[in-house]
């Protein structure tokens, strides 16, 4: 009963991500989304949705707080599409059977390119359908800079030769 009541607040604020939507109205529901990576690239994107009963019971919890009542049996649908490309759309149903907390419908996209991208979620459940919409930005795939690395590894073995070289000097001395 504890979780139920400081849900989705409080629980949602320990690594659902970047919030995308909070607490926004859609039809009988309140919607709650976010994305990990925080910073978009190319690639793997994961969605964490919330919903929730329009309707909470302020008088049920000790402290005045509204308790929130998560919908467990919608079907929620996550649409991308570029902004640059509207052709293309990338379409997935968030569900919780793999969820890491059993409220949460999630989801994995692939992002195959940089750029405005708008997501428009579907919830459709006994109470009714909402939807909402967002945009975000997506950075290109990250890049190794392989003259850092070789840099870093070049120091590194310099270092341990200049050590070496001390600990042989101390002991001939």
């Amino acid at each position: 009963m504890l979780l139920i009541a400081n849900w989705p607040g409080g629980v949602l604020a320990h690594g659902g991500g970047t919030p995308r939507l909070t607490d926004v109205a859609v039809g009988p529901y309140r919607l709650f989304v976010w994305s990990q990576p925080d910073t978009p690239r190319v690639g793997e994107m994961h969605f964490t949705v919330a919903v929730v009963e329009m309707d909470g019971d302020a008088s049920a919890s000790n402290s005045g707080a509204r308790l929130d009542t998560p919908v467990l049996d919608a079907t929620v649908q996550l649409k991308l599409r570029a902004a640059a490309n509207p052709e293309q759309m990338l379409l997935g149903t968030a569900t919780r059977d793999q969820a890491l907390f059993p409220q949460y419908y999630e989801t994995d996209l692939e992002v195959p390119m940089a750029g405005t991208w708008q997501a428009h979620v579907t919830v459709t459940g006994s109470k009714g359908v909402g939807d909402a919409g967002f945009e975000f930005a997506v950075l290109p795939p990250r890049q190794i800079n392989w003259m850092m690395v070789t840099g870093g590894i070049l120091l590194i073995l310099l270092i341990t030769i200049a050590g070496r070289l001390r600990g042989k000097a101390s002991i001939a001395g």
